[in-house]
């Protein structure tokens, strides 16, 4: 079995939040923006704030929430060597607590973050059964209106 967050994401972070403290410039985000209950990908790059050179950090994703307690490295993405990720799933709503801790030559810093993880309605799911329900039942239509267009001719000969 292949866990989470061994799998490279792919998620499309749209707005990623930035954060600048003496060490470090971090641009971070979180794909869904909002989060549901399903998948959750994390991202981050680390520059340095003064000449703006991309670091190589360790960087260590702290969940906590309902149910849930991980503590996990991020790895480099694998198609942006300045990035790191991570990928989880999220299995109940509620508040849940974000910890992306990143170590590099540099110093150390924390960013914190609480998201509300909803219950997902999830669209696609129902889209996917409308059209299995299209591509079944208008052959059978088709199929039965023939019929009785067969049966009205016989019975008029």
């Amino acid at each position: 079995m292949i866990l989470p967050n061994l799998l490279e994401g792919n998620g499309k972070i749209e707005k990623y939040k930035i954060l600048k403290d003496k060490n470090h410039l971090i641009n971070y985000g979180f794909f869904p923006e909002y989060p549901s209950i399903g998948p959750l990908h994390i991202a981050a790059s680390i520059q340095n704030p003064s000449n703006m050179e991309y670091l190589n950090a360790k960087v260590v994703i702290t969940i906590n929430g309902p149910n849930l307690n991980e503590k996990n490295s991020a790895k480099k993405s694998l198609n942006s060597k300045v990035f790191y990720e991570y990928n989880t799933v999220l299995k109940n709503t509620g508040i849940h607590d974000i910890k992306i801790t990143i170590e590099s030559q540099i110093g150390k810093t924390e960013i914190l973050e609480k998201i509300d993880v909803k219950k997902s309605t999830n669209i696609l799911n129902s889209f996917i059964i409308f059209i299995t329900f299209l591509f079944i039942f208008i052959p059978i239509l088709i199929f039965i209106r023939k019929y009785i267009k067969l049966q009205e001719i016989k019975n008029e000969n």
